[in-house]
């Protein structure tokens, strides 16, 4: 299936990864508290599932909405159905296989400006990138991307063009024989 570019005008914009304090999954629940028009969906799990879930309900976010663990062609599926994914995280990762799927599925990323997501997501062009922690920023990332579903369209495009040339299996098979070649 290939994905279609514009999603629905109320489609939600996705979290998935692990529910862990690095993760940044609270930053972004913060953010949301300033974008009540915006839905948001969270998928995983982590030790700091119950603790985010217990934030999100005390802070009255009726846009947020836990799914728990979901895999396989499951999670394909709530990735296309999303305007874009989100990537709070506070920790340094060597690479962002959550980006990588995103783009696969044509969808843009809004990341933190660290470690690996710096050379995965070119600003402007797949997606937008925030400094850690910086919430108002995020914010501001968010309603910007949502304001803009041409423009996330084009970025998710983008994106997976990105896929398709640097993390294709031909592509790697070509990285491994002409170092092969090299050596």
């Amino acid at each position: 299936d290939e994905p279609t570019g514009e999603p629905p005008a109320d489609a939600p914009i996705l979290y998935f990864g692990r529910l862990s304090v690095e993760k940044g999954v609270q930053d972004l629940l913060q953010a949301m508290r300033r974008l009540p028009r915006i839905r948001l969906q969270i998928a995983g799990e982590g030790p700091e599932g119950e603790r985010l879930q217990r934030l999100a309900r005390d802070w009255n976010l009726r846009n947020v909405e836990f799914v728990g663990y979901v895999g396989g062609a499951a999670l394909d599926r709530l990735v296309a159905a999303s305007r874009f994914t989100v990537l709070p995280s506070r920790a340094y990762e060597t690479l962002g296989k959550t980006i990588l799927e995103s783009y696969a599925l044509a969808r843009p990323v809004i990341a933190t400006d660290l470690g690996s997501r710096r050379e995965l997501i070119q600003e402007g062009e797949t997606g937008v990138l925030y400094a850690p922690g910086d919430v108002t920023q995020l914010a501001a990332a968010i309603s910007f991307l949502c304001e803009r579903p041409a423009l996330a369209a084009k970025m998710g495009a983008a994106g997976r063009a990105y896929v398709r040339q640097h993390h294709s299996p031909e592509s790697h098979y070509r990285a491994v024989s002409a170092l092969y070649e090299q050596l």
